[in-house]
């Protein structure tokens, strides 16, 4: 048990030095660094005291050294006079083996049973197939006593050595529980942070608004490889009814966000992009799933209602309740009346709400709501393969038909169904079947615009990249051309120190300097067309038209 503490004494002298120097800079971690306290004393203490194997040294008192140093002495002296019994001449045939063991805690000889009457002694037992007998020769059965004896005060030495440990421990330990406890939070958010490298989370930034970006079920995340993701938006509307076919991940997304809602405020990354925003809630309500219980004598939806009764007087603006199936597992029509109800309430807290119904009549109340937003997941008419996307001010039909006709049912029962559907029915399936032409048409043109943004911001890549490059190239050629004149004056310097030393007249100096101008002119023209009458140059920032040239020299207005 002490060796255990040792163990912690130790790793939280190593997190010191790990974390010491980063917390400096980072407030959480220095506050949980104040609490990682020094125990280089009590860490010398115990390991003077206690060994690796997690036994008491012999230095741990003087005493015990005593104890334990004559328990060696006598411990020789019986080895010396058993292994005496081996050198008898008719020790082959006494002795089954001439080796000294312990038998209950004495020193004893294993006597063949046939000759145990050779050796005057104790006898301690036999062997399991009783060929040999374990016989305390009755020479070393002082001896024997004398090792209990003393084997005795060893463990009265060690229990007060430990005791006395103990004591020093345990008044460090309001200061060993505190370590121990920044120990934990730092494996928590170790945890934490393997967790979130395992599917590369991160965190949303912190906002008045729902807009979750590229979001995925952390189970997924860490299931799937490929898993879908999806957007969450609740912006302008506080509240989102989805709605939309079975397996069509309506459950997913609900989960998907109380998830990352939970997961965000235990400070855990989620898989989602860095560009998402989430308020802080103070409460999550959850009703999802068939809850039906035997024992209680609820069907699923008394226990719906159980559930919703206890936490809907708990609401407020800053709670975020889930819906899952809203209304399901009684009458449509009541349950679609008691759905609206619910909704209503949860309007009336200002809370932020996400559900998910397959009823006509919730849907045509998010159709018609200023709180709600209207949403549904797409799906391939075609294939009847779920797209895991969301569409936002748009219903989803729950595509009965379509599914019943799919799995096999008759074309005549799906007609008929059909034809009893009513005609407000039929008009309400006609507009949704609009809704989703609209719908697709308009997820087409974001696909669109997203693949245009895209070439766009390749374009700009490669703008940036030909400027960068462009400017490269000028900035070279200045160098170049700088290092150019800077030879040429340096020669003409050099030549000019050498004329003034051979100076004879003045019409040398002249004739010098005229040389030197020619040949900057001939070098500056050298290669290039001088402009014509009527040319357009720029010059110095400013720009003019030629209307003059002579030899080198034109006129500029």
């Amino acid at each position: 048990e002490i060796l255990n503490i040792l163990k912690i004494l130790e790793l939280v002298r190593e997190l010191r030095k790990i974390i010491g120097s980063a917390s400096e800079f980072h407030e959480p971690l220095r506050r949980i660094a104040r609490r990682l306290h020094g125990f280089s004393g009590l860490e010398n203490l115990i390991l003077s005291v206690i060994d690796r194997r997690g036994f008491v040294k012999d230095s741990a008192s003087e005493k015990l050294y005593k104890i334990r140093k004559e328990i060696k002495s006598v411990e020789r002296e019986i080895s010396l006079r058993l292994e005496s019994l081996f050198s008898r001449p008719d020790a082959d045939a006494i002795f089954s083996d001439k080796i000294v063991t312990l038998r209950n805690n004495r020193y004893v000889v294993p006597v063949k049973t046939s000759s145990s009457r050779a050796i005057f002694g104790i006898i301690h037992g036999t062997s399991s197939s009783g060929f040999t007998t374990y016989v305390e020769p009755q020479f070393i059965v002082q001896l024997n006593n004398q090792i209990s004896d003393l084997k005795d005060k060893e463990d009265e030495e060690v229990r007060r050595i430990l005791t006395n440990l103990t004591e020093h421990i345990g008044e460090f330990s309001s200061k060993i529980e505190d370590s121990f406890e920044a120990l934990v939070e730092l494996d928590l958010c170790l945890s934490k942070v393997s967790l979130g490298s395992e599917y590369g989370g991160c965190f949303p930034q912190i906002g008045e608004f729902v807009y979750l970006r590229d979001a995925v079920h952390p189970i997924l995340a860490l299931e799937k490889e490929d898993a879908v993701p999806v957007e969450i938006i609740m912006k302008e509307h506080k509240g989102l009814i989805l709605t939309g076919p079975n397996t069509g991940g309506k459950t997913v997304a609900l989960k998907t966000l109380g998830l990352i809602a939970l997961m965000v405020q235990s400070g855990i990354p989620v898989p989602l992009s860095s560009e998402s925003v989430i308020p802080v809630f103070e409460k999550v309500f959850v009703d999802i799933g068939d809850e039906q219980s035997i024992q209680q004598n609820l069907s699923t939806f008394s226990s719906h209602m159980t559930n919703l009764a206890e936490f809907l007087p708990e609401v407020d603006e800053n709670t975020l309740v889930l819906l899952d199936e809203l209304g399901a597992g009684t009458d449509p029509v009541e349950g679609s009346s008691l759905a609206i109800g619910i909704l209503e309430y949860l309007r009336e807290g200002k809370c932020w709400v996400f559900a998910n119904t397959h009823h006509m009549p919730v849907k045509v109340y998010s159709v018609n709501s200023e709180y709600y937003m209207p949403a549904s997941v797409l799906f391939d008419r075609e294939s009847l393969r779920p797209l895991y996307k969301i569409a936002y001010n748009t219903v989803g039909e729950s595509m009965a038909f379509e599914v019943a006709r799919k799995c096999g049912i008759p074309e005549s029962v799906v007609e008929y169904a059909r034809m009893r559907i009513g005609e407000m029915g039929r008009e309400y399936i006609r507009a949704v079947d609009r809704l989703t032409e609209f719908t697709r048409a308009y997820e087409e043109k974001i696909k669109e615009i997203d693949n245009l943004r895209k070439k766009l911001e390749e374009e700009i890549s490669r703008y940036e990249e030909l400027r960068e490059e462009l400017e490269d190239h000028r900035r070279r050629g200045w160098k170049e051309a700088y290092r150019e004149a800077k030879r040429y004056l340096q020669g003409l310097y050099q030549e000019g120190e050498k004329l003034l030393k051979e100076l004879r007249s003045r019409s040398q100096l002249e004739e010098f300097v005229s040389e030197k101008r020619e040949e900057l002119r001939r070098e500056s023209t050298a290669g290039k067309k001088l402009p014509s009458v009527g040319d357009t140059i720029i010059f110095e920032g400013g720009r003019g038209k030629v209307v003059k040239v002579e030899g080198d020299r034109i006129w500029v207005v």
